[in-house]
């Protein structure tokens, strides 16, 4: 017999034995149920937050964003400074760049053409080119210039401030209300909207996508010598039918015009020589007049003028620049906004202007002229495209220093563009791809930015995974000026800078409070917009970071990446994913196993545990009043919206934010939110807002102070009075005005 079978006859028969086999599988049928359950639980909470993570994804829906490039109406119409501050305001903002540009057309005909110095003022008594009441500018006023000095009469202060006071009024959200704030009209705010219209509506004027082509010579290709379409955008040229512009020189700068000259001719599509014979010239050289204050002018027929009295002024940088910029028209290129020798103006004094082609001009160039693969100074790096690499933009060890902060709230109504790597002072930071050294908005030309201090940015010369040709990738808050300047070439893990705490303030400001770390600010932009998440054509890094940590900090562009805003769904999703059984998977299981609603969503056995004065919160006035506390302990700061100081109806336009509501950063119109609730009604997360005794109200309601009812009489305030956010009893502060309630 079966030694097996003979065991079991004997327990069978042995009722002490019997029980005590039946008290053993009693036990292992409750452990492998409560295994189960642990398992089930395990599983039902990571396809929650898998189905989270879906339908956060699926529910994400792209910025607006404005055509990075202006129209031919545009270019025409606003002087290229006011061009310029109109879309490094509008991008610093946050907002459409056309509506502040329609701003200063409709208020000052853009400082009545752009006028140097301009305090135009009004019977009402607005003051500047964008029309301020002394008031309104003492609460919105920006040194857009980084002087020192919030002046409402210099333009880049007063476009600064405007863009700010558009922030603070609900844009981009909602620009209708903003529109209205800024002057109590309906028509001025249909005539402001048609007018951006125009300023951004000729798309098929802008400049095709130059990154798709080969050298092949084919249509979009760069064959040298006759690649390109060989059509100008200007309309005219003075290239002749051999694709040359044979020049004679009499000009006392003869040696500053063949610099230039040398700079196109690296291009290699058209060659500019000295003519042969008088018959064969296509261009003339000369000093002279050139009318206004331009430095040099050329026209159809043939003559490059350079105007004698601002050339012997002018330093030999800009003197390059005038010439580079001429023989652009030469070409038959046109004025731009984009950064290139054919932006104006050209600063006399400066030894900053583009004296050669920059990545731009290159690639409308190739477009145009075709030309060598080589050469200029948008040529990037040495690498060939095909063995592209990009690379983890700093040491290994900081594969962890980061998370993903892309839209989080910053001050004065911005979010956060970019994702920050924290590092010690002095880490290097890695260029991620070869590329060439671009101009920073907002830079004193040696790279000090006031937001982000020290900068680098970095046009990437070839496309590598995600990026692609042309993205500019933008490295801020270093410890010093990295030493690079624009039109330099580096390639992908060249050291750029070094990690720093610089920003926020005039050259060599250290960011405050300390506690906020040193740490890399890694900015994406992607200049076509065709791909930007945020009016100023910025893309969340993330992504790229977790791309390239994935392949251990080098990557080739042949491994697999998610392009997906968010970075995908995250890796443990994987599984759920495939079996196409994420949506509803966590209700589904859990509701077989008794799980209710939410059920997954504590780490708690006891359950959530109230704060104090909080009792009553639920649903979205436990998420605006969670907000709200992380902020418990910041400073007040008049006008502040962030973690360094914030004030009162900041720290309620921040919490709302976690539920999704956009209140604008003022109190009084905070009050026009929501419906009226009657005090013996408050909830927590409930609006409450007072008329201080003594205080000044900024609208007609009178109000001048607005708090979050916390539950049991008590309020939680950004308050001026105690310096800082706290949680206070309601009835310290006389001039109760009234209650909204928003969800």
């Amino acid at each position: 017999m079966n030694p097996a079978l003979q065991a079991a006859i004997v327990v069978a028969r042995n009722r002490r034995a019997r029980k005590l086999l039946l008290t053993l599988a009693a036990g292992l049928i409750v452990s492998l149920v409560m295994v189960a359950a642990v398992l089930v639980s395990s599983v039902v909470a990571v396809a929650s937050l898998c189905q989270q993570a879906a339908e956060e994804q699926s529910s994400t829906t792209p910025t607006g964003y404005v055509p990075a490039r202006p129209s031919r109406e545009a270019l025409a119409d606003i002087p290229a400074h006011y061009l310029d501050a109109y879309r490094q305001a509008a991008s610093e903002y946050g907002i459409d760049w056309a509506i502040l540009a329609a701003i200063g057309k409709m208020e000052s005909g853009h400082g009545e053409g752009g006028k140097e110095v301009t305090c135009i003022g009004s019977s009402a008594g607005v003051q500047g080119p964008m029309q301020f009441l002394p008031s309104t500018w003492a609460t919105v006023g920006v040194d857009g210039n980084g002087d020192g000095v919030k002046d409402v009469c210099q333009y880049e202060d007063a476009i600064f401030g405007a863009a700010n006071y558009l922030a603070r009024s609900g844009a981009p959200q909602d620009y209708h209300a903003a529109l209205f704030s800024y002057n109590h009209a309906e028509q001025y705010v249909q005539d402001v909207l048609a007018q951006a219209e125009k300023y951004r509506s000729a798309e098929e004027d802008a400049p095709t996508d130059r990154t798709s082509g080969d050298s092949s010579g084919s249509s979009g290709g760069w064959g040298a010598p006759f690649g390109g379409t060989g059509q100008p955008p200007q309309g005219w040229d003075l290239v002749d039918d051999d694709r040359r512009i044979d020049y004679e020189l009499n000009t006392a700068y003869a040696s500053h015009f063949e610099q230039a000259a040398e700079g196109w001719n690296a291009l290699g599509g058209v060659k500019l020589q000295p003519s042969p014979s008088p018959s064969e010239t296509d261009l003339v050289v000369t000093d002279g007049y050139a009318g206004g204050r331009q430095m040099g002018k050329t026209t159809s027929g043939g003559t490059m003028t350079a105007d004698s009295n601002l050339m012997s002024l002018a330093t030999d940088n800009a003197r390059v620049a005038l010439f580079a910029h001429e023989l652009g028209h030469a070409e038959g290129f046109e004025h731009t906004a984009e950064d290139s020798v054919m932006n104006l103006p050209i600063v006399t004094n400066s030894n900053q202007n583009y004296t050669e082609p920059t990545p731009y001009d290159v690639s409308l160039y190739r477009e145009v002229w075709g030309g060598s693969s080589g050469g200029g100074s948008g040529g990037g790096g040495s690498r060939a495209e095909g063995d592209a690499k990009a690379v983890f933009p700093l040491p290994a060890e900081y594969f962890d220093s980061y998370e993903d902060t892309w839209g989080d709230a910053r001050g004065a109504g911005r979010t956060h563009e970019g994702t920050d790597l924290f590092a010690p002072e002095g880490t290097p930071i890695y260029s991620v791809t070869d590329g060439t050294v671009v101009p920073v908005s907002r830079s004193d030309g040696r790279g000090w930015n006031t937001l982000v201090g020290w900068t680098v940015m970095v046009e990437a010369a070839g496309s590598v995974g995600p990026v692609r040709k042309g993205d500019a990738l933008y490295y801020a808050h270093m410890l010093e000026p990295s030493g690079l300047k624009p039109g330099d070439a580096v390639e992908a893990g060249d050291v750029v800078g070094k990690v720093g705490s610089t920003g926020e303030g005039p050259p060599g400001t250290l960011l405050q409070p300390a506690s906020r770390g040193q740490h890399l600010h890694l900015g994406w932009y992607d200049p076509t917009g065709e791909r930007a998440q945020a009016p100023s054509g910025a893309m969340n890094p993330y992504p790229l970071l977790e791309w390239l940590k994935s392949n251990g900090g080098t990557a080739t562009g042949t491994e697999p990446f998610s392009p997906s805003p968010g970075g995908g769904l995250p890796p443990y999703c994987a599984a759920f994913e495939g079996l196409g059984i994420i949506s509803g998977f966590g209700e589904k299981i859990g509701g077989l196993f008794g799980a209710g609603e939410g059920a997954a969503t504590s780490n708690d056995p006891e359950g959530p545990v109230d704060a104090p004065g909080e009792e009553q919160a639920t649903g979205d006035g436990a998420q605006v009043m969670g907000a709200a506390r992380e902020y418990a302990g910041v400073p007040y700061v008049l006008g502040g919206a962030s973690m360094s100081g914030i004030d009162c109806s900041g720290l309620t336009m921040r919490a709302y934010e976690a539920v999704g509501i956009q209140l604008p950063h003022w109190d009084d119109r905070q009050m026009n939110y929501g419906t009226p609730v009657d005090r013996s009604e408050l909830q927590p997360g409930d609006l409450v807002f007072f008329s201080e005794p003594g205080v000044s109200p900024h609208g007609p309601n009178g109000v001048t102070h607005v708090a979050l009812y916390a539950g049991d009489g008590r309020i939680l305030h950004a308050s001026s009075y105690f310096g800082e956010v706290t949680e206070s009893d309601m009835s310290y502060i006389d001039g109760y005005v009234g209650a909204r309630k928003l969800f």
